[in-house]
């Protein structure tokens, strides 16, 4: 209940960082499900001008509660993913509809994530084998880091 009043919370505020810069953007984070799979995600995602949307999603498999997967650990596959950004709210949702995937190690799921207001992360629900129970969370690669603070001068060393 808490995830959804936060996501509701970050919904209505708008997302100007990926709206100001549409292109192509990288974020590298996890998806995991309750299943007690984990997922080591790197994130290719363009943005056109109109809010079309497209990426490729390079998974690696880092845990898995099934002994049949166990020797498929940190094997990759490639999620190819299209939909639509919608800047005024931050809402990015996305369909997987293609996989290069040698070791069948991927499925192809349906995002819907929210990007934060300052544009550095990506957060949301995933839907895979039916349910919405898949969790991911990814942060910007791709984005400059915040200049360091200038040093702080007390009066008493002037």
């Amino acid at each position: 209940m808490r995830l959804l009043a936060a996501l509701a919370l970050v919904l209505l505020v708008p997302a100007p960082l990926l709206a100001q810069q549409a292109g192509t953007h990288r974020f590298t984070g996890q998806w995991t499900n309750p299943r007690g799979h984990v997922y080591a995600a790197d994130f290719t995602l363009e943005i056109k001008p109109d809010g079309a949307a497209q990426g490729a999603i390079t998974w690696t498999l880092v845990k898995s509660p099934r002994e049949n997967e166990q020797a498929k650990l940190g094997r990759t596959g490639v999620e190819h993913v299209r939909g639509r950004f919608e800047a005024r709210c931050g809402l990015l949702s996305l369909d997987g509809w293609r996989k290069d995937d040698p070791d069948s190690i991927l499925g192809l799921d349906t995002y819907r994530l929210v990007l934060t207001e300052n544009g550095r992360a990506l957060v949301g629900p995933t839907r895979s084998h039916g349910d919405w129970e898949g969790r991911f969370e990814a942060t910007r690669a791709d984005a400059a880091p915040r200049p360091a603070a200038p040093p702080r001068r007390d009066k008493e060393h002037e």
